[in-house]
């Protein structure tokens, strides 16, 4: 899939790049502002060689051109994109760096689906990594039963890894690797032969027109969420849901009403922040599954309700004092537990985890003992 642009636009954008001197990349009357100033182009062509990116960038038309489509015709898109990318880019990252993938691979999503968690395609491919039927069962994403992990934008991004180091393992070049994500692996394994070359830009012309376009549009990608302050683009936060997004793990049954009695919260905005749960109810699960809701009070409340007996007993018993830690990209549960003086089989069992796996913005409850303070201090 190719969003958020047509394949026209794309073509009115490459005719601009074609026509315009090196002085004048952008102009007023594309974007009908005229508080946006014409940007040299060699500038954004100086900006592309510093990125650092696992695929050879290359500051030809077609990458222009996708550049020209982010900041003008797209603008308003671009602005929303960067939004979300406020709430998912700590997810992407925290999945990459634990399986050893490059952390810019974030960017994929920004094309596949303007970072929406419950987009469709027309040919079923569903969520910000847009998967296949096919393709999220073969890496382990659930759809049955009222969920669909696809939409999940934690399940959906650790199946997603998974596809991309296989597909690494077979292409052993990340060029590549985008190109077969787009179109199948089959495809880009039939245009090495007729290229007879592995180089990326070599290979390009034997690919599906869209798929021409994805690494292209991959780091034109990357360069406007580096450089998108140069041209006067501001990320819409309101597009982000909410702005300190924390995910419990849940294991028993519950609904969508039951969560929003319990905290207050619009079934609304539990159905925005969870698109997975299809008919409103988190299942019964031993492995478990990640609600998303909008801030600590939300959370605290729930797992107040959640809490089994020997919990409440901790919290109870006034030895200890409760505290929470919301994880971040690249966190473990050792490298949490040494930092509170506390042991991982504590952290496992004041938050029902059945094992090691941590998500980035997964909040987990501490019970410290009061002198914890006290060496702090």
């Amino acid at each position: 899939m190719f969003f958020p642009w047509t394949r026209s636009a794309a073509i009115v954008a490459l005719v601009a790049i074609s026509v315009m001197p090196n002085t004048s990349l952008l102009a007023n009357e594309a974007t009908g502002s005229s508080e946006l100033a014409a940007l040299n182009k060699q500038e954004i062509v100086d900006r592309l060689a510093t990125l650092q990116l696992p695929v050879s960038v290359e500051a030809n038309e077609q990458v222009l051109a996708q550049i020209l489509q982010y900041i003008t015709t797209g603008k308003k898109e671009t602005e929303a994109i960067l939004g979300r990318a406020s709430i998912y880019f700590p997810v992407f990252e925290h999945q990459l760096r634990a399986n050893g993938l490059p952390e810019s691979l974030k960017y994929l999503p920004l094309i596949e689906s303007a970072l929406l968690p419950a987009i469709k395609s027309p040919v079923g491919a569903t969520g910000m990594w847009q998967f296949m039927p096919s393709s999220a069962r073969q890496f382990g994403l659930e759809i049955a039963n009222g969920v669909d992990e696809r939409m999940d934008p934690y399940r959906s991004t650790r199946a997603a890894t998974k596809m991309l180091e296989s597909l690494y393992n077979q292409f052993g070049d990340w060029s590549l690797v985008l190109a077969a994500y787009n179109s199948g692996a089959g495809k880009v394994s039939m245009a090495v032969r007729l290229a007879g070359s592995s180089n990326y830009w070599k290979v390009q012309e034997f690919l599906p027109k869209e798929t021409q376009r994805y690494v292209p549009a991959f780091i034109a990608a990357a360069y406007v969420s580096k450089y998108y302050r140069q041209h006067n683009l501001q990320p819409n936060m309101a597009q982000a849901l909410a702005s300190d997004v924390r995910v419990l793990r849940i294991y028993r049954r519950i609904s969508f009403g039951e969560i929003a009695r319990v905290t207050g919260l619009p079934l609304a905005t539990i159905g925005k922040l969870n698109p997975a749960f299809t008919q409103g109810i988190v299942p019964q699960s031993e492995a478990g599954y990640f609600i998303a809701l909008p801030d600590e009070n939300a959370t605290s409340l729930l797992r107040q309700f959640l809490n089994s007996p020997e919990q409440k007993a901790i919290a109870d018993s006034g030895k200890v004092f409760r505290t929470t830690y919301v994880v971040s990209k690249g966190d473990n549960l050792q490298q949490i537990a040494k930092l509170f003086q506390t042991t991982t089989e504590d952290l496992k069992k004041w938050n029902n985890l059945n094992h090691d796996d941590l998500e980035a913005r997964q909040e987990l409850v501490l019970y410290l003992p009061k002198s914890f303070l006290l060496n702090r201090a």
